[in-house]
């Protein structure tokens, strides 16, 4: 290649293209190769090689026409090009990566909008080249995992806040100034995937020289997207990754600046997954809970590294106590920290999206119960069965005593708390209960069912004390909501306790009672209770947003997306509640 020819640029420009090993000459040798087609030719090629003298030499004997330089510094994407920069002499640089191949009019249409003043860097368009494939499930909302450009980008030359490394021209003059990459964090620094440095760069460039990035998607390159790259192990791993840089970021430049754009876009795709499910596919289902791995592993990165300080490669944990007691401390904190921003993302989402939260679920089943209390002749006798230490009917007997309220519960402790009733009985409902035979007039339960080892024999027991014309009335957690199946898959006590620790919307929550989920889903209680006799059977299925999650929001992320497949699909047997309403 010659730098002297007719072809002389018209504009000064150097490109600088960071390596590491011999494994991808092959990619290197295209990438190089590509360059050689330009039909704007760079005054300078400078190869920068990441600590490997050996690869060094091999490429300066086979292609004469490049300047190669050893970056003999700590190892790193952003270390290794700081070191092809500092020997350019050109007003522009144009960074490259060795394992891209560029479209020969790549360096002309990135340079173009560089002759306004006003535009301190550009950035072009990537498209990936799969080797084996690109993999079904695969989001292109997701695009920049394996870089390559997204749904959502300009699709004509626009500003930006950033553009990425591997594909940018900028003014030499100004990445000087602001010292180059930063080598704290990036690919090969801080993190094997995050590449945050990018960003960083392009936000201090432009705060330097009050400059603007321009994305100029005409500026093609394609971008070799190797086997390794196509599991979704690494989709959730450089997610995770990116999610811990952005944190990272944030420290430096303030969170503002470092995840404006990025909670932008997550709210776009969270929107773009609840489209898919207008369209459920197997294609169209696996995307969508790529999208809520993708945006759940984000997430969880950049708040366990903001709130915690994930350990770096060097083993240091930001902000660590010097004994043992404040370090006990910092990690409560730091939990509670991270619980509360959670709680607050999960309800910002469930807002959001207009997702129903369980409180409503719960509220519509005691304003039901109340009016059917309100309903009964003087004298009626009602079972609140699983009273427990509470009645939240106790307000629709009025006046006091004008029908007689009773609790039914297991737990003599949990019943001798119970200041709502006059009376209580201990049993165990799948047992027995202790009442003669029609003399009830309305029973209740609120998640009850679902401790019950034995539902069939307990729906036998409820049509035995009913009086014809009697009603049952149950609110049922569904076993096959993710609620239910984490309490039934999960070691869940101990989990709970864990989360009780930290989510006071569980203050009241008795832990200390099994789940059985026995026939909790529709098919099977209208089965059992038409077995038992009842006349009239009717059950409401509602899907909702357990507040369990609420604490977590990647799971809580991945239940509202949960809630929202089962919904459209109308898959009653997977519904979060069910409502019985059966008649003797």
């Amino acid at each position: 290649m010659t730098m002297t020819s007719s072809t002389q640029p018209d504009i000064d420009i150097s490109v600088v293209m960071a390596c590491h090993t011999e494994e991808r000459l092959a990619h290197i040798e295209a990438a190089l190769a590509s360059l050689e087609r330009q039909t704007l030719r760079p005054s300078a090629v400078i190869v920068a090689v990441d600590n490997n003298e050996r690869l060094a030499e091999l490429l300066r004997a086979k292609f004469e026409w490049i300047t190669v330089v050893v970056n003999d510094s700590h190892r790193g994407a952003s270390t290794t090009r700081n070191c092809g920069v500092r020997v350019v002499a050109t007003e522009y640089t144009a960074i490259f990566d060795d394992d891209e191949v560029a479209d020969p009019n790549w360096l002309y249409e990135l340079t173009r909008p560089l002759a306004d003043p006003g535009v301190v860097g550009t950035g072009g368009r990537y498209q990936a080249v799969w080797e084996s494939g690109e993999p079904f499930w695969f989001p292109e909302e997701f695009g920049w995992v394996v870089g390559h450009s997204y749904r959502g980008l300009p699709t004509a030359t626009a500003p930006v806040r950033n553009v990425w490394s591997g594909n940018m021209a900028m003014r030499t003059e100004t990445y000087r100034k602001v010292g180059g990459f930063r080598t704290d964090f990036g690919k090969g620094a801080t993190f094997k995937h995050a590449t945050v440095e990018d960003t960083d760069i392009c936000i201090r460039m432009g705060i330097a020289d009050g400059g603007r990035w321009m994305y100029v998607p005409s500026a093609v390159v394609d971008h070799i997207v190797p086997p390794s790259r196509s599991s979704l192990r690494y989709f959730a791993s450089r997610c995770f990754a990116e999610g811990r840089g952005k944190a990272l970021l944030g420290r430096n430049l303030g969170p503002a600046s470092a995840i404006g754009t990025e909670r932008d876009y997550a709210w776009k795709t969270v929107g773009a997954a609840l489209a898919r499910l207008g369209r459920p596919s197997r294609v169209a289902l696996a995307q969508c809970l790529a999208i809520t791995l993708g945006l759940a592993g984000a997430l969880s990165g950049y708040l366990l590294q903001r709130v915690g300080g994930l350990p770096d490669r060097a083993g240091r944990l930001e902000g660590r106590a010097s004994s043992a007691g404040g370090r006990t401390r910092l990690v409560g904190r730091a939990i509670r920290s991270f619980v509360d921003a959670n709680v607050e993302l999960s309800r910002a989402t469930e807002r959001r999206l207009g997702l129903p939260g369980e409180d409503l679920i719960w509220q519509a089943f005691r304003s039901q119960a109340a009016d059917l209390i309100r309903a009964l002749p003087d004298g009626a006798v009602v079972l609140d069965l699983g009273g427990g230490a509470s009645c939240s009917y106790a307000h629709a007997v009025e006046p006091p005593g004008r029908v007689r309220l009773i609790a039914v519960d297991i737990s003599p402790e949990e019943l001798a708390h119970n200041t709502d009733v006059a009376e209580t009985r201990v049993a165990d409902v799948a047992e027995r209960l202790p009442m003669p035979d029609d003399s009830v007039d309305l029973i209740l339960s609120q998640a009850l069912l679902e401790h019950v080892d034995g539902v069939p024999a307990a729906i036998r027991h409820m049509a035995r004390v009913l009086a014809p014309g009697g009603i049952a009335l149950h609110l049922v957690p569904g076993r096959s909501s993710l609620f239910g199946l984490a309490a039934r898959w999960l070691p869940f006590e101990p989990l709970l306790k864990v989360t009780l620790r930290f989510a006071p919307w569980f203050h009241d929550y008795n832990f200390g009672f099994k789940v059985y989920y026995d026939h909790c889903y529709p098919a099977a209680l209208e089965r059992e209770f038409r077995a038992a006799g009842f006349s009239k059977v009717e059950t409401q299925v509602s899907w909702c947003c357990e507040d369990f999650f609420v604490g977590i929001y990647p799971l809580y992320l991945l239940h509202a997306l949960y809630e929202q497949v089962v919904r459209r699909l109308r898959l009653r047997h997977l519904a979060a509640y069910t409502v019985v309403m059966a008649q003797r």
